[in-house]
């Protein structure tokens, strides 16, 4: 390799390392933007919805009680529930995509034994329906991260 060659590697390199620097710099700014937009913005929300907290956990628990109250209806009906001063419409069920039971089989010979277990997962809810699961369980950190905005001080 030529000496010219080398001088120019070496300026490739110290051009991709300069740009990393300055992108590595522009992401640490946007993130410090980021956290600095959260924390206002919630500073003006979090007042507001501070006092209606409960009658919106109590909003979420009827509109649950009312869909599991239609749950035998028809997935394709609209149902309209009648109280004394309001009424409430159930409109058809939204479309899931699954795969059915009986091709559960098929799914397996596709992908083989590892690939399918890497990917199929059975809700612990239905283990621990049958009594099974908590000799299988293991926790992992592996959830969301709770995050808290501080405002810093003056």
């Amino acid at each position: 390799m030529s000496g010219r060659q080398a001088a120019v590697e070496l300026n490739e390199t110290a051009l991709a390392e300069g740009l990393k620097a300055m992108a590595d710099e522009q992401l640490v700014a946007s993130i410090a933007d980021m956290v600095d937009e959260l924390g206002s913005l919630e500073s003006v929300v979090a007042p507001i919805l501070a006092p209606i907290k409960p009658q919106m956990k109590r909003i979420e628990n009827l509109r649950s009680a009312l869909r599991e109250s239609q749950a035998g209806v028809d997935a394709e009906d609209t149902i309209t529930i009648h109280g004394k001063q309001y009424k409430s419409i159930l409109g058809p069920r939204n479309n899931e995509r699954q795969i059915l039971e009986a091709d559960m089989p098929k799914v397996y010979k596709a992908l083989g034994r590892k690939r399918f277990f890497k990917y199929c997962h059975v809700a612990l809810k239905h283990l621990e329906a049958l009594g099974l699961g908590l000799e299988y369980v293991v926790r992992l950190r592996s959830g969301p991260r709770p995050l808290q905005t501080i405002k810093k001080a003056a």
